[in-house]
This record gives C-alpha cells, sequence and structure tokens, in this order.
C-alpha cells in the first residue's frame, strides 16, 4: 500500500505542478485573464470526502458490505463545448486522481474486516450547465471512468488478532477496473464549485481463485463522491 500510495503522489505532485508552472506563465502574459470558465480551457484542482462500499452478487442474489470513508484528489479540465441550445451550455470534463475506494464489515464479538483499495483513475464527464447570474450556475451530467489499482490493504480482526494483506494480489482484487458516473453539482462563484458524484463499476474486479471470480459471482465498486474544486480560471485568456 505504501508503495502503491507514494507513487500515486508522486503522480499528482507532479501534475500540480506542472499546471501551476502553466497557469502562471499565463497569468504573467495575459493580465486581464477571465477567471470564469465558460469562454475557455480551465484547470481545476479538486479535493473530495467518499461514501464506498463493494457489492457482491451470486446466482441472482446481490448483497454489499458497510460503506467506508475514503478521499479523492486530483486535477481536472473544464472545456466548454460549442452547442446551439437556447438555454444552458455542454461542457466536456477530464482529468486524472487518486481515489480510495473498499468496503468495511462487522462480523460481531469484535471481529471484523475493513478493504482499501487504492486507484489512479481517469474520470470523463459531459455535462449540462445552466447559468443563474454572474459565474453561479447548476450543472448535472453522465460519464465513464477508467482505474488502476495501486495499493491497498485487506485488514482483518479476529479473536483480538489482526492481520493485513495486499488487497490487489492473484487472490484477493485484480487492479484494473471500470465504470459509469452520475454527477450534479453548483458552481457559487467564478472560481468554486461543488458537487456530488456516484459511480458504479461494471468489471467484476474479484479474482478467480477463492471464489471472488468464480461462476455467477462478481464484486463491483461502487461510491458517493462529496467534491469540492477550485479552478484556476481560463487559461486561453478570453474574456466575455
Amino acid at each position: 500500500m505504501k508503495k502503491g500510495f507514494l507513487s500515486g503522489a508522486k503522480i499528482l505532485c507532479c501534475i500540480f505542478i506542472l499546471h501551476t508552472v502553466v497557469f502562471s506563465s499565463f497569468s504573467q502574459s495575459k493580465a486581464t485573464m477571465s477567471s470564469d470558465c465558460t469562454f475557455g480551457n480551465c484547470v481545476c484542482i479538486q479535493g473530495s470526502l467518499d461514501l464506498t462500499n463493494l457489492k457482491y452478487s451470486s446466482s441472482g442474489s446481490s448483497s454489499s458490505d458497510q460503506s467506508r470513508l475514503g478521499f479523492n484528489l486530483g486535477v481536472f479540465v473544464f472545456h466548454p463545448l460549442p452547442s446551439k441550445m437556447k438555454t444552458g451550455s455542454l461542457a466536456l470534463t477530464y482529468g486524472l486522481e487518486f481515489i480510495q475506494k473498499g468496503s468495511k464489515y462487522d462480523y460481531g464479538g469484535g471481529d471484523k474486516e475493513t478493504i482499501t483499495l487504492g486507484y489512479l483513475e481517469v474520470p470523463v464527464d459531459l455535462l449540462y450547465e445552466y447559468k443563474l447570474q454572474n459565474c453561479s450556475s447548476i450543472f448535472g451530467g453522465v460519464g465513464v471512468y477508467l482505474a488502476y489499482g495501486l495499493g491497498g490493504k485487506d485488514k482483518y480482526t479476529y479473536s483480538g488478532q489482526t492481520v493485513s494483506s495486499n488487497s490487489f494480489s492473484d487472490s484477493t482484487a485484480k487492479r484494473f477496473d471500470a465504470g459509469f458516473r452520475i454527477s450534479a453539482g453548483y458552481r457559487m462563484s467564478c472560481n468554486w464549485s461543488a458537487s456530488i458524484v456516484y459511480e458504479f463499476g461494471i468489471l467484476n474486479i474479484g479474482q478467480s481463485s477463492g471464489g471472488a471470480g468464480s461462476s455467477g459471482y462478481s464484486v463491483k465498486n461502487h461510491l458517493w463522491s462529496f467534491n469540492f474544486a477550485y479552478c484556476l480560471g481560463d487559461l486561453m485568456g478570453r474574456k466575455k
């Protein structure tokens, strides 16, 4: 888990530094840069708290573990799309983030299990945005995500003894995941926005060994994400 997390953190730090340098250079050369993302590409920094769990299905029945608290941290690009819509506008957003998924389960009597799955994820959303006044707006849309597991732990406590193992292995979870996203949010200013995202995986991440990938049995990620984003401004330097 530590090696995977550090690798993901290094990648994200490099992205933050790169975009900060790019933004600073544009700021110096274009003093009239607009802070509104409506008319040009914006780079935004996002963080969130997430409620995530794993859903299991076998022979027509399904169940899920208890939700656990996770987080995500990343950057994304807000790209307005040309549209002839009478009201509102369309935009494409895409990015790169480190996100924690997993679940927990209480067996009773002090016995419990916590599964942590750390992913490097690429989300892509198509959004509809309805302007309210000034820079404020409401928005919503659908999208997809692709993810690769960097590291994680399956922590199990039984009779007062705690053992842990790698969450990504030949007997636990597969590293690749993909799914769909549904989002809705509110842009309260030219820079700040808040959103709620629901992600549901479509790939079975359970391995075949140990039964978690055998015929008729599947394990899939599900997540509610509560996001706050700060946009650095229109990097194209265009104004209304």
